[in-house]
Order: C-alpha cells, then sequence, then structure tokens
C-alpha cells in the first residue's frame, strides 16, 4: 500500500492538525511533518539537480550511504549533526537553511 511504503510524501500536514484516529499515520504525520526540514530537503535537492549529481555523490560527499540520503529526501529521517556539518562544509551557501534546522 502506497501510503505506508511512503507515507512522508503523502502525509505533509500541520502537527496541530487534527488527528487520524489511526496511531501509526498520527506517528508518521508527525515525524514527517517538518517545515524547516522541508525547506532544508528542497535547498540540497536543488544543489544536486545544479551540480548535476547522484544520491551516491552526495553521499560520498557527506560521508553516508545513499540510502541515508535517499531517507532524507523523502522526509523519512532527520540528518543529524555530523550530516549537517558535513552540508555546511561542502554546500556553504546552505548554512542559513541548516541553521534554522537546528533551531527547530
Amino acid at each position: 500500500m502506497a501510503l505506508v511504503e511512503t507515507p512522508c510524501r503523502l502525509l505533509t500536514f500541520p502537527q496541530n492538525s487534527p488527528k487520524s484516529g489511526n496511531e501509526v499515520l498520527d506517528k508518521w504525520a508527525t515525524l514527517c511533518y517538518n517545515p524547516t526540514m522541508t525547506t532544508l530537503i528542497a535547498a540540497l535537492k536543488a544543489v544536486k539537480t545544479a551540480e548535476r549529481l547522484t544520491q551516491q555523490d552526495m553521499a560520498e560527499a557527506l560521508g553516508i550511504s545513499q540510502r541515508m540520503v535517499s531517507a532524507i529526501f523523502l522526509g523519512q529521517r532527520q540528518p543529524g549533526a555530523k550530516v549537517l556539518r558535513a552540508i555546511a562544509r561542502r554546500w556553504p551557501g546552505l548554512r542559513d537553511e541548516i541553521w534554522q534546522a537546528l533551531s527547530e
């Protein structure tokens, strides 16, 4: 079922919205909705496109796996401090987005 396989693509609504009553869906909705992280992800995707990078290229630049890059892009995982530092070193233009993500 697509809803379970890619929940973050389908469940992006504010945390203060009414709960669905389904414990699993509500958990995914809470994990997936983070407007600041969405901004950072969009910026990373823009860099990926502009520099014509693959997810594997980005993973190697950041010292993480391609699967982790994919999970971040899908909103299934949030980058930790190590990854955020690596992003700031590799793409200094994204520092504003990183600071916003850290302030959440």
